[in-house]
């Protein structure tokens, strides 16, 4: 990766081009040709660096609810549950953690009763065992950039 690779990281990140030609625009700034917009950031996401490019939205101004759930899973059937609770499509995300509630997820949904019954089919598979669902309350936005940096010469 480059300085251009980074520089096109912190754009995508911070200002990413609201128009019908986002990567000309990139291009532009970058002082670059679309194509080669393109071709990087492909690279990036081949390599792992980029996981997603779209837009975020505050689930409760489109009228949605929110909640994250922690569950406490045998290690065993940790995989099996994070498939699980992935086949919904109002579940973003989940991943494992170093805890003993080691599986979390976030759901978004268009219902609090939408989430419980989510949960609900969750706590049913073997090997939860506790499961809570916290509802998001109150909304703080932190702003996050993630700039790679060169890895130390030796």
């Amino acid at each position: 990766m480059d300085q251009l690779d980074r520089q096109l990281l912190d754009l995508l990140q911070r200002d990413f081009p609201i128009t019908d030609q986002p990567y000309v625009a990139l291009g532009h700034q970058l002082g670059i040709h679309e194509a080669d917009v393109i071709a990087r950031v492909q690279a990036l996401t081949d390599a792992g660096l980029i996981r997603r490019i779209g837009a975020v939205f505050e689930p409760s101004s489109l009228g949605y609810v929110s909640a994250l759930v922690a569950v406490k899973v045998t290690p065993s059937a940790i995989e099996r549950i994070a498939i699980v609770a992935s086949g919904f499509p109002e579940v973003t995300h989940n991943y494992e953690r170093d805890h003993a509630y080691n599986l979390w997820f976030t759901v978004i949904a268009k219902s609090e009763r939408r989430i419980r019954e989510i949960v609900e089919t969750v706590r049913q598979v073997e090997g939860v065992e506790a499961i809570f669902a916290l509802p998001s309350l109150r909304h703080f936005k932190i702003q996050t950039h993630f700039l790679p940096t060169e890895a130390p010469t030796p």
